[in-house]
């Protein structure tokens, strides 16, 4: 979807068209966070917008909705701070309404959110206004778009949902990764995932430790941790 792209009846922003969404809070751990989403994001199945982005190029709306894998992620977020991330150049792909990426941010650190839909980064924004935090930065498109920048760390909640979302993440996260940095990535069990697993246990920078997660909805998921070494594995 290009930048400022609307879809018919999906028209707006929260900022441009507050009726089509609601304000949400989560609790996750002892941090409270606003999340605005769209109140009913099956209206953007039917939108005829969708449906011809779904034909030409694949697109479903998965952004509108508050994934399971987000709730776990961001408990992760929380276990993993102990003080530790404030002043963090973080990254959240593929982030749709950002609620790990905003944990993070309420912990200091600088997030930058990415997804494929601006209208899901005008969503993190304002729920950035909420939360009294400010994003180091939104950007539209796909992971290999990415500017040659590299993170402390790397967020992905359910990311791997695609053989190719797969494929694609094994050969970006080396890059995203800054050197002592760690990807946190958290899966509902699905085998696609496995391609990932395999492509980046054979880097010679990479370290994988897969783990499971808490239920979250009656689902399973695992958390991967994928550290990259600094050069001197002394520093």
């Amino acid at each position: 979807m290009a930048a400022g792209e609307r879809f018919e009846l999906f028209l707006a922003g929260p900022g441009e068209a507050p009726h089509q969404w609601i304000r949400l809070e989560y609790r996750i751990d002892d941090i409270t966070v606003h999340l605005f989403a769209p109140r009913d994001p099956d209206q953007l199945l039917d939108d005829p917008g969708v449906q011809r982005a779904s034909v030409e190029r694949d697109y479903m709306p998965y952004w509108a909705y508050v994934w399971s894998s987000s709730v776990v992620l961001a408990r992760h977020v929380v276990e993993l701070d102990q003080g530790r991330l404030a002043g963090l150049r973080v990254l959240e792909l593929g982030c749709g309404l950002g609620l790990p990426g905003l944990v993070a941010a309420k912990l200091g650190a600088r997030v930058t959110f990415n997804d494929l839909s601006p209208l899901a980064l005008e969503a993190v924004a304002a729920s950035a206004r909420a939360n009294g935090v400010q994003p180091a930065g939104l950007i539209a498109g796909s992971w290999q778009d990415l500017a040659e920048a590299s993170f402390d760390l790397v967020l992905g909640a359910d990311v791997l949902y695609e053989i190719r979302c797969a494929e694609e993440l094994a050969r970006v996260l080396p890059r995203l990764v800054a050197c002592g940095g760690l990807g946190l990535l958290v899966d509902p069990m699905r085998s696609t995932a496995d391609r990932f697993l395999g492509e980046v246990a054979s880097h010679p920078e990479l370290a994988v430790d897969v783990a499971d997660g808490a239920r979250e909805n009656g689902h399973r998921h695992r958390v991967i941790r994928v550290r990259r070494w600094a050069r001197n594995r002394g520093d």
